[in-house]
């Protein structure tokens, strides 16, 4: 059994009350970082009862996670303390990781440390600068250790708690602990420039996204550099000539548009699937925003959107309202017109415009939420994967960020025309079930947890 600590009991004197909360609300991707922190464990299977919080603000609060104060340890600035006062909830049978509660962790940094299986004391750090921003220091994220460990840990936390009173050090922080815990002495625990810290042993460096935030200028920087975070999925498939040149027209405004967001094209073998063209591209995107768009599909102002999924939503519509363009307007567009001026026109229109439904033209969300609710792969062609795929996030996710921005469609042949109402009469039995579902929360699950096993036998 392992016990999995998150300590946010420290005083936060660098951060102030700047946004006026706590760093460890600080929104990252529209998420508390606290609160992102329990959501990581959960999906990795960890139980509630088994995370604990050590902190004494409500707001830190998940829910079925217990938000205990610290205990038996002066409430004082320096950083050894606030570890000490968790030692009542040290393991004594298993193993402890205790977790630092104003880190932002990347699935990955989070795969790593819960599937860390090596027994021994181990610091999960950074040394060196931050990848993506123009933070420099190196940076602690997480201890892991068991029973014979905690005489040791508790020693070197008290050894440099005692150092800093006496004025032998000037902070008594994880590094000054890490270094005690690597045999260090004296001065030489303290780690003066915190760009300067080495792997000493006991340690396994997380290099990615993961960072902590102390000042709000690391926050802001953070921030600035994720919201460039932005993968852009495009499924695509067949051979239609039309089609290519609406994938290529589309593909080309997205890299001159938004040059810093990938571009990633998703297809699959044998039949079309689009769930499968999805997945098999977002396998190469990055932990953030995802922009999943129909290749010929073009949304002008999209950036707006993104800016949803910031706000808080973990999923977004970005438009109100869907046109489909003639043959004619879209020889235009493919020439170089202009596609927002010829949209506008009527004569432009194959019919009137329309509200598409959540799924269908261009959709964001996270990664985490798409990796949760897959599209079902079941669905072969074309009818029933769109409005299925919105059934299920709507149900267990929730509603999505409107947008109110304008979709334009390339015209192009179809080999089948399928009423955007009904599915083929192939996929019409898997939407049946979808549709019957969609009130019902269980039912939805269970249907979830068919696609992702489709996707394991694939």
């Amino acid at each position: 059994m392992t016990r999995y600590i998150i300590i946010a009991d420290g005083d936060g004197t660098r951060w102030g009350d700047y946004l006026g909360i706590p760093k460890q609300l600080a929104p990252i991707d529209g998420e508390p970082i606290i609160h992102r922190t329990v959501r990581l464990l959960r999906e990795r299977g960890v139980p509630e009862h088994d995370i604990y919080i050590i902190g004494r603000d409500t707001r830190f609060a998940a829910a079925g996670v217990r938000l205990v104060p610290g205990q038996g340890y002066q409430d004082e600035r320096g950083g050894a303390e606030k570890f000490l006062s968790s030692s009542f909830l040290w393991n004594p049978h298993g193993r402890t990781v205790v977790l630092y509660g104003d880190v932002f962790f990347t699935d990955e940094a989070m795969d790593t440390i819960v599937s860390y299986g090596t027994r021994e004391w181990t610091l999960f750090a950074r040394f060196g600068p931050h990848p993506h921003t123009n933070h420099r220091n190196s940076e602690c994220f997480a201890q892991s250790f068991y029973p014979e460990h905690i005489p040791e840990h508790k020693e070197k936390l008290l050894y440099v708690r005692d150092l800093h009173r006496r004025g032998t050090i000037k902070r008594c922080g994880g590094w000054e602990h890490y270094h005690a815990m690597c045999g260090r002495t004296g001065r030489r625990v303290f780690l003066a420039r915190p760009s300067a810290a080495r792997n000493l042993g006991r340690a396994v460096e997380i290099r990615d996204w993961t960072d902590d935030f102390d000042k709000p200028a690391q926050y802001d920087a953070f921030v600035r550099a994720r919201d460039h975070k932005v993968t852009v999925i495009i499924p695509y498939g067949g051979s239609c000539p039309h089609r290519r040149e609406a994938l290529s027209y589309t593909v080309n405004r997205w890299r001159s548009e938004y040059p810093k967001w990938p571009v990633f094209i998703g297809d699959c073998e044998g039949e079309w699937r689009k769930g499968v063209a999805i997945m098999r591209a977002a396998e190469e995107a990055q932990d953030g925003v995802l922009i999943i768009a129909d290749a010929d599909v073009w949304t002008p102002g999209i950036d707006q959107a993104v800016s949803l999924i910031h706000r808080g939503h973990p999923w977004v519509k970005p438009h109100r309202r869907f046109v489909r363009l003639t043959p004619e307007a879209t020889r235009e567009v493919l020439d170089g017109g202009d596609i927002e001026a010829l949209g506008d026109r009527p004569q432009s229109w194959i019919e009137k415009p329309y509200r598409q439904t959540p799924c269908g033209g261009i959709v964001l969300m996270r990664r985490d939420v798409l990796f949760k609710y897959p599209p079902d792969p079941r669905f072969v062609g074309w009818g029933g994967e769109d409005t299925s795929w919105r059934d299920v996030l709507k149900g267990l996710v929730g509603r999505p960020g409107q947008g109110n921005l304008t979709a334009y469609h390339l015209w192009h042949p179809s080999k089948v025309e399928i009423h955007r109402a009904r599915p083929s009469k192939r996929n019409s039995p898997l939407r049946l079930r979808y549709k019957r579902a969609r009130a019902n929360r269980p039912k939805l699950k269970e249907l979830v947890a068919e696609t992702h096993e489709a996707y394991r036998d694939s």
